[in-house]
């Protein structure tokens, strides 16, 4: 699958050449668009709509109904997850594409960052907070 990520930065107000990341949520889709692969990874993918529904209670009883895997430990975690980083989930989409979004950003200044190692006209080069290192290159714009 493809998972995206969307956000947003901002200049970290103590080391001039970092750019603080904040995470707003994002998507998880099938990387391959055939009608196979798409109606695989719905099956795959059809007990996250169960899990991340607004009512407990429904979640309970839909999966009892189908009978996939009692999990309290599960149900709490998405529960935390919705109460602590105010994830949620939206409806998937024909194509097989879910999004989400968070309530409450996550990252931010010392958490999530991007050091910015050189920077030109057409070339940037940062190294994440982890270690990664991403190489940008500008495209031209099609007139």
């Amino acid at each position: 699958g493809i998972l995206t990520n969307y956000g947003y930065t901002l200049s970290d107000p103590l080391i001039s050449d970092r750019k603080s990341i904040w995470f707003t949520g994002g998507t998880i889709e099938p990387a391959d668009n055939d009608s196979e692969s798409i109606e695989e990874w719905k099956k795959l993918f059809s007990a996250h709509a169960i899990e991340t529904s607004e009512n407990p209670t429904e979640i309970r009883s839909k999966i009892d109904a189908e009978g996939t895997e009692d999990s309290e430990t599960e149900t709490a975690r998405d529960l935390a997850t919705k109460i602590f980083l105010g994830a949620i989930s939206e409806p998937m989409m024909e194509d097989g594409t879910i999004g989400f979004h968070l309530t409450k950003p996550i990252g931010g200044h010392g958490h999530a960052y991007c050091d910015i190692l050189y920077l030109d006209d057409d070339i940037r080069v940062m190294r994440g907070h982890s270690g990664s290192v991403y190489v940008f290159r500008r495209e031209a714009m099609d007139d």
